[in-house]
């Protein structure tokens, strides 16, 4: 095991002492799960641990990957701490308290080895990392060798990545969070959903979406951070409504760090990407399709647009000056749309996708209905963005599915809230 303040690594036994000098009493208590070693911080750890990872240095002397940890650690194993990550994130009080409490294993700040051959072994901080695009990216980031941080208020319902429990409002948290990262995906925001029902005002809106946004930036310039993919929303052409206007300042922030501080920064305008998995949301998958039907995106396509957009950010100096449109995929033509049912209602549909028809009417949704498609031009010149998922595919998931729709990620509970989404796009 390696030590968060000073760098050294030990070999352990269950329960061992282990004296550090000069600086107190480091007790590991371990355990042997499949073959993989989880450790915990006992009473009596070095004083340095609580926040050895909010320092740069450490961080520096730390490797950059830390190994996945499997659920199905006994509950009552009192020796194992929940989410270890909060000690070394300098968590209140409350948190480390809760960090004690015997749970199911996750992912812990120990055990650190190098990055696999071929890993780029970066630190991306995902703000709203517990929500939906932050459980789609997890998995794809740490495919590459990358050690995605989940920043959010609560903790993911997945296992993938690391937690740290924080907000973005939290200025002096987000500079130790943000300590020795290399990129950041800005994705946490009240959205549309949030101004619809009601459940969040302007002041929520304003503190989260704007002075969230400029917490954000600010720290990840004074952290040296500057790689950062902003989502936006398409939702910036309703300026008048509070989710719109305040991406739109959002957006503002983002461009001025650019331009004052010389930061490289990707701007993601995606449209509504909730996943149909969100029953906060949507109470089936039908109810999903009837919304995806007007023009939406996979949110699958907006994680490989965020992919796409670190990589741009990784390997080229030059950033798109424009905000960057996410859209999905469709199998209608410019020439379909500027023609829409001229053979009569339902026309089009059944061109492309005449053996769905009658399943549509089936479940109550409408072959008539025209979508809106965005010119993803310039998304493409940038980062190589090719959409994969349209409506022939959500068609074919209805009729292999059913009502239910094709299964969730794995460890994905339902959501709670539209964490990490944006609204259905009006017109």
């Amino acid at each position: 095991m390696r030590c968060l303040t000073h760098g050294w690594r030990y070999d352990v036994c269950p329960g061992q002492t282990i004296h550090e000098p000069d600086d107190g009493v480091a007790r590991f208590l371990v355990q042997v799960v499949d073959g993989t070693i989880l450790g915990a911080l006992g009473e009596r750890r070095c004083t340095g641990m609580e926040d050895g990872l909010g320092a740069a240095n450490t961080r520096r002397a730390m490797s950059r990957r830390v190994e996945s940890v499997e659920r199905g650690v006994p509950v009552q194993d009192e020796t194992l701490m929940r989410l270890a990550s909060v000690h070394a994130m300098g968590a209140t009080t409350a948190q480390r308290w809760a960090a004690r409490q015997p749970v199911h294993a996750w992912r812990v700040f120990s055990n650190w080895t190098q990055p696999q051959p071929g890993s780029d072994g970066m630190k991306v901080l995902l703000t709203g990392g517990a929500g939906d695009l932050g459980t789609v990216l997890t998995p794809l980031l740490e495919a590459r060798g990358a050690t995605p941080l989940r920043l959010d208020i609560v903790p993911p319902t997945d296992p993938g990545g690391v937690y740290v429990a924080g907000s973005i409002l939290d200025r002096d948290g987000l500079t130790r969070w943000l300590a020795g990262v290399d990129s950041v995906v800005h994705i946490a925001a009240w959205h549309g959903i949030h101004e619809t029902t009601g459940a969040k005002d302007v002041y929520a809106f304003w503190d989260l979406n704007v002075t969230g946004t400029m917490n954000v930036f600010e720290a990840a310039h004074r952290a040296g951070v500057t790689q950062v993919v902003y989502l936006s929303s398409t939702s910036v052409r309703h300026r008048a409504s509070l989710y719109g206007h305040t991406k739109v300042l959002g957006e503002e922030i983002a461009q001025t760090y650019k331009t004052r501080h010389g930061m490289q920064v990707v701007i993601l305008r995606p449209r509504g990407f909730i996943p149909h998995w969100n029953r906060a949301v949507y109470a089936s998958f039908v109810a999903w399709l009837a919304w995806f039907w007007r023009g939406a995106v996979h949110i699958a396509d907006v994680a490989r647009a965020v992919v796409g957009s670190l990589d741009r950010l990784a390997t080229s100096a030059e950033v798109p000056p424009m905000a960057l449109v996410v859209d999905g995929a469709y199998e209608y033509t410019a020439a379909d749309l500027a023609a829409w049912d001229a053979e009569g209602p339902g026309s089009t549909f059944k061109r492309y996708y005449a053996t769905y028809y009658d399943l549509a009417l089936r479940y109550g949704l409408q072959p008539a209905e025209k979508p809106y498609i965005y010119d993803l031009s310039e998304t493409h010149q940038w980062l190589g963005y090719v959409p994969r998922y349209s409506l022939r595919h959500a068609l074919e998931d209805l009729a292999r599915y059913g009502p239910t729709g094709p299964p969730w990620p794995e460890g994905r509970v339902s959501s709670t809230v539209a964490s990490t989404s944006s609204m259905p796009p009006r017109k």
